[in-house]
């Protein structure tokens, strides 16, 4: 696998909010498309890196 999407029952219904509210796991700044990952995306991280180190042991 080269890469993978997380996506959420959220994920659904963001396009009603538009920008009004923050989905997924890296917030963006609309103004300056500057992306910061939120404390999901770190937790994330940690998962597929334990999960590759035990495929590869």
């Amino acid at each position: 696998m080269r890469g993978c999407f997380v996506r959420s029952l959220l994920d659904n219904f963001e396009w009603a909010y538009g920008y009004d509210r923050g989905f997924g796991i890296v917030s963006v700044d609309h103004e300056t498309p500057e992306r910061t990952p939120e404390d999901g995306c770190h937790w994330y991280r940690q998962v597929v890196r334990a999960h590759r180190e035990r495929r590869t042991g």
